[in-house]
């Protein structure tokens, strides 16, 4: 079963304890003052985090911050093969999703994880990082946000939002997140606490985001993030 029919599952029967797809319905509602992400918003917005982490003092805590950034980044643009290759995982991660029932323990779990993102949505998360609230200690960090997950018309369908001929999606979903890092500075885990309500955007299709649009458009960024990440030693 693949991440998101888990997800999917999880929320049909353990919280909401039915099958009717009208229940479910009734958590999500119309979002009208969103503003479309562009491309080039989403590059300006890593790079403020990037130039953020230098005003940092501890040593240990701008390295779990830029190991953070260059995480992200790789995330949203697909490639996260990378995450693992370039030894920004500890050894034997663990991922909870409490709100959706969901976890994945160790290497291949979690790297099947990603690829279900990544294979099953052909769609962008993205956050705006002027909205994002974030606290850093020398464990990781904690971090409220909203997630923005731009959905093509299936699978708007798919998470009960009503869906017009030739418009795409974009999900909102409130979120609070714990990253715990080990002596190394590399990511242990994730722990995930979503809010039960979520509303949506109708975009045009023009507006809409994939991940390939910034695997080119965060190339640079990501190889100039990798090299500030070296400098922490």
């Amino acid at each position: 079963m693949s991440f998101w029919a888990r997800f999917q599952n999880c929320r049909a029967h353990r919280l909401f304890k039915t099958d009717n797809c009208e229940e479910f319905k009734m958590l999500i509602s119309p979002e009208k003052s969103f503003t479309p992400f562009t491309v080039a918003d989403v590059v300006d917005g890593y790079q403020r985090r990037r130039i953020e982490c230098d005003a940092e003092q501890s040593p240990r805590r701008r390295k779990i911050l830029r190991n953070y950034i260059l995480h992200a980044m790789l995330e949203i643009s697909g490639r996260y093969e990378e995450i693992f290759s370039r030894g920004l995982m500890a050894d034997h991660p663990e991922y909870e999703y409490f709100q959706e029932g969901v976890s994945f323990h160790g290497i291949d779990a979690v790297k099947g994880m990603y690829r279900g993102l990544t294979d099953n949505t052909s769609t962008a998360i993205l956050s705006d990082p002027r909205k994002r609230r974030i606290a850093i200690a020398d464990w990781g960090f904690a971090v409220e946000q909203v997630n923005h997950y731009y959905l093509n018309s299936e699978l708007a369908l798919q998470r009960g939002i009503p869906v017009r001929s030739g418009c795409s999606y974009v999900l909102h979903r409130p979120v609070s997140m714990l990253w715990n890092y080990d002596d190394k500075q590399r990511l242990i885990g994730e722990r995930l606490y979503h809010a039960a309500h979520s509303t949506y955007s109708e975009i045009d299709e023009e507006q809409f985001i994939l991940p390939e649009m910034l695997r080119n458009a965060l190339a640079p960024l990501i190889s100039v993030a990798q090299a500030d990440l070296e400098k922490e030693g």
